[in-house]
């Protein structure tokens, strides 16, 4: 059971030894079948192409198997007492709580899409055992309940427990979205005390990859979530997430990979109908996302913009920004896309990137020119003209100021000459 595996792994995590700690980063099994079904997709995995900005897999558990709603519910308290509390969380079981946690956000997707019944004497017994029954009466006795007023007190019990149900699996939700939070925000202090007893590696280049990437992903998972308060929430957590300052002294390899490996496939899953019910909350969960990705980027572009593939991780924003716009033309996404283009175009000008790194302003133009023509005459009116010869110390004073998450604006700094140059 989902329960019972992910409960032992944690436990197991607890009490392992330092020199079995690579035993975390294994999979979570439910069974053999399941076990060799993750091999294959591990080993897929590990195959594909390391720059691969086309992939947008965001899925934390493979073939999960079903839960019982009530030991699901009873787990997940259990694991906020346990992770609530730094002396139960050591560096052998640390990665551990990590995994554990993204299988139980997949596993509370949508409200409790794994779970299943039969669950004796609760309301998973009643909605989901017993749904083929009431369809079979529902259909015999059709004539007599539309003749009648009455409500039938089983099928008014079922939904007071359904709704019931649905309530307790939101509110896991959000309990799992305060764990991930927590353990993100207070992964560096706590690495950073193991490191002094030489427990641990606190460098950001390990911390990424094994905490914070994972967590950062368990968040946007649940940013594509059908509920909408669910997706606000989540979505609020992981733009406080990429604003904390242990966050800012990443590498542009890590940024890069934070775009790769959360940002851009959170985009690629909210372009799916994930909650068609709820099409204007869908646009703007839309625009949401797309609004944190473009200032992310001008947030950091100092640092990505001298990547070798800086260029191919534009292109495949400029993807995105054109799947977005011919989506569904609607006033927020129709306004929302070309305001966000039209600020990165501008400080990409400012920075003279067009002009720097070779092709790419032809790739702006070819990408976005036949999407949105006015747009891009009026920003990009000309060709870039070719840089001017610039000292190094000269050339490293020109940087912009972060981006605000809220405003948006940039400002930036105009060079200050050198001091031989003032003194002349």
């Amino acid at each position: 059971m989902l329960v019972d595996a992910s409960a032992a792994s944690l436990a197991t995590g607890s009490d392992s030894a330092r020199g079995s700690t690579q035993n975390v980063h294994e999979w979570i099994h439910l069974d053999h079948k399941d076990a060799a079904r993750a091999t294959e997709d591990a080993l897929r995995a590990v195959l594909a192409p390391r720059n691969a900005y086309n992939h947008s897999f965001l899925v934390l558990r493979t073939n999960l198997g079903r839960h019982e709603p009530a030991a699901f519910l009873k787990v997940c308290e259990t694991l906020s007492f346990l992770l609530r509390d730094a002396m139960h969380v050591t560096p052998d079981n640390f990665e551990a709580c990590v995994h554990c946690l993204r299988t139980f956000i997949e596993a509370s997707l949508d409200g409790g899409r794994y779970a299943a019944g039969p669950l004796s004497g609760d309301a998973q017994n009643r909605l989901h055992s017993s749904t083929s029954g009431r369809k079979n009466e529902r259909t015999t006795h059709h004539k007599e309940k539309e003749m009648s007023t009455e409500v039938d007190p089983d099928e008014k019990s079922g939904k007071e427990e359904e709704k019931q149900l649905s309530s307790s699996y939101a509110q896991c939700s959000h309990l799992l979205l305060d764990l991930c939070h927590q353990l993100h925000d207070s992964a560096p202090t706590i690495y950073q005390k193991w490191a002094k007893e030489g427990v641990v590696d606190a460098s950001t280049a390990t911390v990424w990859p094994t905490i914070w990437k994972p967590l950062l992903q368990a968040m946007a998972r649940l940013g594509c979530d059908c509920r909408r308060q669910i997706r606000a929430a989540a979505i609020n957590y992981l733009v406080r997430a990429l604003l904390i300052a242990d966050l800012q002294a990443m590498s542009a390899i890590e940024w890069d990979s934070c775009f790769r490996e959360v940002l851009f496939p959170l985009l690629s899953k909210l372009l799916e109908p994930f909650s068609p019910m709820d099409p204007l909350g869908m646009e703007e969960t839309r625009v949401r996302v797309m609004q944190l990705v473009t200032k992310t980027l001008l947030n950091h572009l100092n640092s990505l913009a001298v990547l070798p593939s800086f260029p191919q991780l534009w292109l495949r924003l400029l993807d995105y920004l054109e799947k977005y716009l011919r989506l569904e033309r609607s006033d927020l996404l129709s306004e929302a896309v070309p305001e966000s283009l039209k600020n990165m175009l501008l400080v990409l000008q400012s920075q003279g990137l067009f002009s720097i790194i070779p092709g790419l302003y032809q790739i702006t133009i070819d990408r976005m020119g036949p999407v949105l023509p006015q747009l891009i005459q009026e920003t990009l009116p000309h060709p870039p003209t070719s840089p001017t010869p610039q000292s190094p110390q000269t050339a490293s004073l020109a940087r912009p100021l972060p981006v605000n998450m809220q405003s948006g604006r940039t400002i930036i700094l105009a060079p200050t000459p050198p001091a031989n140059e003032q003194q002349k």
